[in-house]
């Protein structure tokens, strides 16, 4: 692959073949022997390689995870040894997510922003790099440093690019609504910060529903998918946060009865 030509055929082959850690390989060259930005075409190869790549250890990771819980919290006497096998291959399947993390933000910081031209190129740029580190945050253990500094790492990325959609997108473009999907997923999810995260989604779903209907048919289409996640994400959390406060105010003793306890309000 001495070309941006061969890069990119090889990794539209590659993709035909499923061969997705080829394909990988071959868009990691087409980023850095392009001359320019990406194109739209090779921005989604881009996208489509390190997603079939890092979604199976995504997925990998939640399977053994739960399991590890399942047993460690269902265990009456001392623990099972599989518990630390268990233990040990969730750690492996971390270390390979933080692998493909550290690399699609490398290839991004030195290759793709730098040769980024317009406010889309950036945008990729700063949410590919947030949406990598945040898969990172998601699996490091929960008060670890590791999980911090990729936890605001990721934070730092997306409000970079969110702000860029927010001054250079219309309020339903896809691409903007896809970002603050993911902003607000990182805040409920990563940062812990469910209110935020609510805040930002009902922003992006209430702004985006008056320019729906201003959008060329494909582009209705695709901003309808995420506004629907958006709302169904909004039920969820809120539905959440609710039982939650419930939960927290029953643990709570009344406080004592004073004299204004026994007014009627209308």
């Amino acid at each position: 692959m001495d070309t941006s030509e061969g890069a990119l055929q090889l990794a539209m082959v590659s993709e035909y073949a499923e061969r997705y850690d080829d394909m990988m390989t071959a868009v990691i060259q087409l980023a850095k022997l392009t001359t320019g930005p990406l194109s739209q075409q090779e921005r989604t190869l881009f996208s489509t390689a390190f997603r079939h790549v890092i979604g199976p250890k995504r997925t990998a990771w939640r399977v053994v995870s739960y399991t590890e819980q399942s047993i460690r919290i269902s265990s009456t006497s001392d623990k099972p040894t599989s518990l630390d096998a268990l233990k040990h291959y969730c750690e492996k399947i971390e270390a390979e997510i933080a692998q493909v993390t550290d690399t699609v933000v490398e290839v991004v910081q030195q290759h793709i922003l730098p040769k980024s031209e317009d406010v889309a190129d950036r945008i990729f740029a700063y949410k590919t790099m947030a949406d990598y580190r945040r898969y990172e945050a998601e699996v490091r253990p929960t008060d670890s440093e590791a999980r911090t500094v990729a936890a605001n790492a990721a934070l730092e990325c997306y409000k970079q690019a969110f702000d860029l959609a927010a001054e250079s997108l219309p309020v339903a473009d896809s691409t903007r609504l896809g970002l603050a999907l993911n902003y607000s997923v990182h805040y409920y999810e990563i940062m812990g910060n469910p209110e935020q995260g609510c805040v930002l989604a009902k922003e992006a779903f209430d702004t985006a529903i008056s320019g729906l209907e201003t959008l060329p048919d494909h582009e209705f289409r695709e901003s309808s998918v995420i506004l629907q996640i958006l709302r169904d994400n909004l039920n969820l959390w809120t539905a959440d946060i609710e039982a939650d406060i419930s939960e927290n105010a029953s643990a709570v003793p009344p406080p004592p009865a004073d004299d204004d306890d026994d007014d009627d309000d209308d």
